[in-house]
């Protein structure tokens, strides 16, 4: 459980243009928890991506709104993935990888299901059975090879069809656990991966989700001032990767509660509250190397119409560097 709470003031002063760091708490809580993996689940099953929880009082009465986000870390439904060496694959969820595949280097597979299917084989484990977690793929078929495999592709004329051929006398060393191969894998045919080579994969494309969370902003209107109004929620976008360079980058839509501060003046006395608004914008984010992030959002707040807000739908930008917006 990663716990953060931000004061509605910024620890830590920053330059217009650099990268901001702030420390903040105020009363109301924003508290992002990371669900803890969930057991293996039926074929039939519903995926069941890591989340995050959202819990924030609205205005200091007592309400509290909660908000569970999940993301796509562990969703590869029709994401491209590949990896730097080869790979094999079961030709059948319970079947044997002596009759799969060895699939070349860097070839694309597609993501065919949104969770992982379980393989339980018999065992001398305590219960009897061992289960091991394999995702589905098929091979890419992208018009004109955009995202498509390099060679060795081929075309069979009798059906039409494009499909992989395995990577000829060097098999052996490559997939030693392939012994009976079948030698062709044809667009649309189903193989199985397992959970330890989708854990190392080198290459990700397709939609993501997830929560984000904004701790300061840099407001572009009026005295231009950092404020500490926290935001969190969800996003959704594109990660590609760039190259080879191990640089992944995601333009993203995000939109979620804030906790923001305002102030009312009667006479001469001025009273402040928190209030809850709604947080909405885009923004590019960049994965380096799987370990480091950076990026930057551009974004509005939006409270009630009767609250004195004066940054009220005006934008605002933050920028992150080593730590991650999104989760």
């Amino acid at each position: 459980m990663t716990r953060n709470s931000f004061l509605i003031s910024t620890a830590i002063a920053c330059l217009a243009g650099a990268t901001c760091v702030a420390t903040t708490a105020y009363a109301s809580e924003v508290a992002i928890s990371t669900a803890q993996p969930a057991a293996a689940a039926p074929a039939s099953s519903a995926a069941s991506p890591a989340a995050v929880t959202q819990s924030a009082a609205d205005d200091g009465t007592g309400t509290t709104t909660t908000v569970t986000i999940p993301n796509s870390s562990e969703n590869f439904l029709d994401d491209r993935v590949s990896w730097s060496s080869a790979i094999e694959a079961k030709a059948t969820l319970t079947g044997s990888l002596a009759k799969g595949f060895c699939i070349p280097a860097k070839t694309k597979l597609i993501g065919a299901r949104a969770a992982m299917d379980t393989d339980v084989q018999p065992g001398s484990s305590p219960t009897g059975s061992s289960a091991a977690q394999y995702q589905a793929v098929t091979l890419d078929a992208a018009p004109f090879d955009i995202f498509g495999p390099p060679p060795p592709i081929k075309r069979d004329t009798p059906t039409g069809l494009r499909y992989l051929i395995p990577p000829g006398d060097a098999q052996t060393s490559l997939c030693p656990d392939v012994t009976n191969s079948n030698t062709k894998l044809y667009e649309g045919t189903v193989v199985y991966v397992s959970s330890a080579d989708m854990d190392n994969v080198t290459f990700r494309s397709g939609f993501d989700y997830g929560a984000l969370v904004v701790p300061f902003k840099m407001q572009l209107s009026g005295s231009k001032a950092f404020t500490g109004s926290a935001s969190l929620g969800g996003y959704i976008g594109y990660q590609n990767p760039i190259g080879d360079f191990g640089v992944n980058v995601s333009p993203i839509l995000f939109a979620g509660l804030s906790n923001i501060s305002t102030s009312a003046t009667s006479g001469s006395k001025t009273t402040s509250q928190t209030v809850a608004g709604l947080s909405y914008g885009t923004g590019l984010l960049f994965n380096i190397k799987d370990s480091f992030q950076a990026g930057f959002v551009f974004g509005f707040d939006h409270v009630n119409s009767a609250q004195k807000y004066q940054y009220n739908d005006k934008p605002w930008i933050s920028f992150e560097i080593g730590y991650s917006f999104a989760n």
